[in-house]
């Protein structure tokens, strides 16, 4: 029942916003540091929690334990998920308009997706900070403790948002003009509670707000639908 009315939803639907949350990341095989017991293991194994490890104030202070938490854990090799090869489906018949994602991997793009706004930044960019030159990945992980620019030595900096700072308004901008002109609202592996996700929900004033996610938290009972289960064991299996 629930399956044939997201179908119904999806074929009344022209311009389609998904909104994608941690909950992907897992579905991926990627590090997720709200699940409970991946940050126990990130404490015992760094003797920090991922909130500290992964803030401006350590990278500014401590850059070998960054760097080494970031190698070692945080650029980890995911997998898409078949989630994500729905979207691209969907995006490729003209439905889906736009993917809104907090991951900072290129996941998504992965997949086939084309239209993705990555409000935190994603780990394919990083940059020193003085003269601006680019480093790939594979200069990141190969190098020895923290990765310096090879003209300025100086520390490269992932362009990725650190805990403690602001998201970018460009960004949050074009985020919300989307959600504002979605006829229908998809939020996968996220809830609408989210902190960061309900701020952006508030510009959506449609009645095809979609939750699809395995956790179910109290505020999304105020969806128009909600599917307690993994994107990835829904999406694939709709007809579009």
């Amino acid at each position: 029942m629930q399956l044939q009315k997201l179908e119904l939803m999806i074929q009344k639907s022209n311009n389609i916003v998904a909104l994608l949350g941690p909950g992907i990341l897992e579905e991926c095989g990627l590090p997720n540091f709200r699940n409970d017991d991946a940050c126990y293991e990130v404490e015992s194994s760094y003797g920090y929690s991922p909130t500290e490890l992964l803030s401006a104030q350590f990278f500014e202070t401590r850059k070998e334990l960054f760097f080494q938490y970031y190698k070692e854990i945080i650029l980890k090799k995911g997998v898409p998920c078949s989630a994500l090869y729905a979207l691209a489906k969907l995006e490729q018949i003209g439905k889906l308009k736009s993917i809104i994602t907090t991951n900072m991997y290129n996941i998504e793009e992965e997949a086939g997706c084309k239209n993705v706004t990555h409000l935190y930044g994603y780990v394919e960019d990083n940059k020193c900070p003085r003269c601006g030159k680019a480093y790939s990945i594979s200069y990141i992980k190969n190098s020895i403790s923290v990765p310096l620019c090879e003209k300025c030595q100086v520390a490269i900096r992932p362009q990725i948002l650190l805990i403690g700072e602001l998201l970018d308004n460009g960004l949050m901008t074009k985020a919300a003009n989307a959600i504002e002109h979605a006829d229908m609202l998809l939020l996968l592996g996220t809830h609408i509670n989210d902190y960061r996700m309900g701020k952006l929900i508030q510009y959506y004033t449609g009645n095809r707000l979609v939750v699809i996610n395995d956790i179910v938290h109290c505020a999304d009972s105020n969806a128009d639908l909600l599917i307690k289960e993994q994107p990835s064991n829904i999406l694939p299996h709709i007809n579009f």
